[in-house]
């Protein structure tokens, strides 16, 4: 018998499986990060659409006033004896009827804004048209000026308690000072006589002074008045400046 030659067959290794495993450690590889969480991207959303607000109110919200009072020709200066008026309107539209009481305690002036009427009606409507108010200087016997304050308070329509005030100078009209005056009885054909006199306080521009009669003529024909003799014909009028004020003027009668 032949002897036999024993031999082992090795089965090679199918290309599937021709592989080589490999243990990988956990940080040889990027991993995947997680997604935000949720609380962030909500708070990250949220401060963009308030910012955007805010944008947005800047751009579409129109600025807004106090209520109050715009006044016009003010402050006031009156002449005794005389009347001058000032404007009022409203700041804002209001959002109803307002009503506006107009008051002094001060006694060199009287006020009014209609007639003898102390209040202004402002509506929604005409809230941003000017009303008059009306002062008057009272005359008094000093020669200086005085000072004087219009108030104004304000009700209804959301301008409850709005108040202001407008300040007024009294001008005195007592400027002219009389110094001394000649005979007061004259004689048809007799001697002249005269009249001295000059301002009281220095006036803010030149002044001019007219001399006349009692019934506003400045011609009569008993007697002539003559302010400045060195010139032709009779003069009635005599002008004061900032300077010469107080100098003595005569004009001759």
């Amino acid at each position: 018998m032949k002897n036999l030659k024993a031999f082992s067959r090795t089965r090679a290794p199918l290309p599937s499986e021709s592989r080589t495993e490999s243990t990988t450690s956990p940080h040889s590889l990027r991993q995947p990060q997680p997604p935000p969480s949720a609380s962030i991207i909500q708070r990250l959303l949220t401060g963009g659409i308030l910012l955007l607000s805010g944008l947005a109110l800047s751009v579409l919200s129109a600025p807004s006033y106090a209520q109050g009072f715009t006044f016009f020709d003010t402050p006031v200066q009156v002449q005794e004896g005389q009347s001058e008026d000032f404007r009022v309107k409203l700041t804002q539209q209001p959002t109803a009827d307002v009503t506006v009481t107009v008051s002094t305690s001060d006694n060199p002036i009287s006020i009014h804004t209609d007639g003898s009427s102390l209040t202004l009606t402002f509506t929604p409507e005409n809230w941003n048209t000017y009303q008059r108010v009306r002062v008057q200087g009272s005359q008094d016997g000093d020669t200086d000026d005085e000072t004087a304050s219009v108030l104004l308070s304000a009700l209804g329509g959301g301008y409850d308690g709005v108040s202001g005030s407008v300040s007024v100078t009294v001008l005195d009209d007592d400027l002219l000072e009389i110094v001394s005056t000649g005979n007061t009885v004259m004689v048809e054909g007799g001697a002249s006589s005269s009249i001295t006199f000059r301002l009281s306080r220095q006036p803010a521009a030149n002044m001019t002074i007219t001399l006349g009669w009692a019934d506003g003529t400045y011609a009569n024909p008993d007697m002539d008045i003559d302010t400045d003799p060195d010139t032709a014909g009779y003069q009635h009028t005599v002008i004061f400046t900032t300077s010469n004020w107080n100098v003595n003027r005569t004009a001759a009668i």
